[in-house]
């Protein structure tokens, strides 16, 4: 099973492409911000959270 912040770190490959390989295993990415209203989160906050995480990620690869 493949993750985004797995496949930025490891492969070094863009949040939209991570994004789009999990998409085709079947899983959502996105499963976070659907769920935030019942955490009393805002979803748009949540999907930037994940954004931020993997540009992190990306830049432990790159050192």
């Amino acid at each position: 099973m493949f993750y985004p912040s797995w496949l930025v770190h490891t492969r070094g490959i863009s949040n939209h492409e991570a994004i789009a390989a999990v998409k085709k295993t079947g899983r959502n990415p996105y499963e976070a911000a659907f769920a935030a209203p019942f955490y009393v989160k805002n979803p748009w906050k949540v999907v930037t959270e994940l954004n931020v995480l993997l540009d992190k990620c990306r830049d432990k690869h790159q050192l």
